[in-house]
């Protein structure tokens, strides 16, 4: 009974060192975008979207920034990140990640891809196409799915189209960005990079 004790108390002071390592990522970025620093955009922090809430909300612009820590890196963590982002694209927001350690060991880059989100705003990218679970009726629902899609695409302009395709793309390359970084830490960030395109490029 003891031992458990002891490892119930080991995992709680655990939890509470990655919360406030997260914070301290969180403050640290709050201090580069706080006051319409960056290109004038008025952002709020710990923003509730219910059921969620984001780290930072530009609700102008429509922009969400997420801080993820190392939890969001697990299975658990990317699938929750998927429902979530998922929900907030139907919103109409767009969504930057950054992982946490970035933000002290990529200073430099981290800052820019921010600019660079914040100054690229524009029509926000459509929410992913639903997940089909596996099983009887998978060949069913797919095709509900592509009679849904062709009957939007029929209304939309050919940029539009583009869009669409553009913004489900990077949903998914971010989706593996986050799997290949968690998988894969002990490559370079080069190393990660090409097996994001590669698996990108070939499914695998």
């Amino acid at each position: 009974m003891k031992r458990s004790r002891a490892r119930s108390e080991e995992s709680i002071e655990f939890a509470r060192n990655q919360r406030r390592t997260a914070n301290e990522f969180a403050s640290t970025v709050w201090q580069w975008i706080r006051n319409r620093q960056i290109h004038g955009a008025k952002f709020r922090r710990e923003y509730p979207m219910p059921p969620y809430t984001a780290d930072f909300c530009c609700v102008e612009l429509k922009l969400i920034i997420e801080i993820d820590g190392e939890g969001h890196f697990t299975e658990q963590g990317v699938a929750r990140d998927l429902k979530r982002d998922q929900f907030l694209l139907s919103q109409g927001y767009k969504i930057l990640r950054i992982p946490g350690y970035s933000v002290i060991q990529e200073e430099g880059d981290v800052m820019s891809k921010i600019r660079e989100f914040v100054k690229n705003a524009g029509p926000s990218p459509p929410a992913p196409l639903p997940f089909v679970p596996q099983g009887r009726g998978e060949k069913e629902k797919h095709d509900r799915i592509d009679e849904e899609m062709v009957a939007v695409l029929a209304n939309k302009t050919e940029a539009e189209r583009l869009r669409m395709a553009w913004g489900m793309w990077r949903s998914a390359r971010k989706m593996i960005e986050r799997i290949v970084v968690s998988e894969y830490r002990d490559l370079s960030a080069d190393e990660q990079n090409r097996m994001v395109s590669r698996r990108m490029s070939h499914g695998t």
